[in-house]
């Protein structure tokens, strides 16, 4: 004897089992197409910000690497190039900007506490010098110290971006 009843019930077992599936696919591709578009984002921002910054502050942040930790984040050079990322990321969705030669030392950032650190073991800032093209990387964080402010709870987009000199090589991982 046939139950329809039983059918219509694997039936909507099944329909449930493919919308989770799609809405979990969709979930994942939205998920990765932000990350993406974020990472464009950050890359076009970053090399604006490079571009006005490198006639001015280049020759510095290329030598930089050969300064003490204490020269790197005093100075008049220092404090001329802070006041100029200051200005040019003020009201930006912008949280941190750091600079790496092109060794991995953070030669600039805008939590100076870590100015000194080495990233040269960091995944991302290794592809960025081996590539020459921009890396980028999402986490979530439970605090994130952004220029003059702590932030809780924030969804971060880290891309390093090169600083590419004449002969296409990086000087520098923004």
């Amino acid at each position: 004897m046939f139950d329809a009843k039983n059918y219509r019930t694997i039936y909507a077992l099944a329909f449930i089992a493919v919308a989770v599936a799609l809405v979990a696919a969709y979930r994942e591709y939205a998920f990765r197409d932000l990350v993406s578009y974020a990472e464009a984002e950050n890359n076009a921002l970053t090399q604006s910000i490079s571009n006005a910054l490198w006639p001015q502050h280049g020759s510095y942040l290329k030598s930089a690497g050969d300064l003490s930790v204490d020269e790197l984040k005093a100075g008049p050079k220092h404090e001329a190039l802070h006041a100029e990322i200051t200005r040019l990321t003020h009201d930006l969705a912008v949280l941190k900007v750091k600079i790496y030669d092109a060794e991995g030392l953070t030669v600039y950032s805008s939590d100076p506490t870590q100015i000194g650190e080495s990233k040269a073991s960091n995944p991302a800032f290794i592809g960025t010098i081996e590539t020459s093209k921009p890396v980028s990387s999402y986490s979530h964080r439970e605090s994130f110290s952004a220029f003059s402010h702590k932030r809780f709870n924030v969804d971060v987009v880290e891309t390093y971006v090169p600083v590419r000199a004449s002969d296409g090589m990086p000087d520098a991982v923004f």
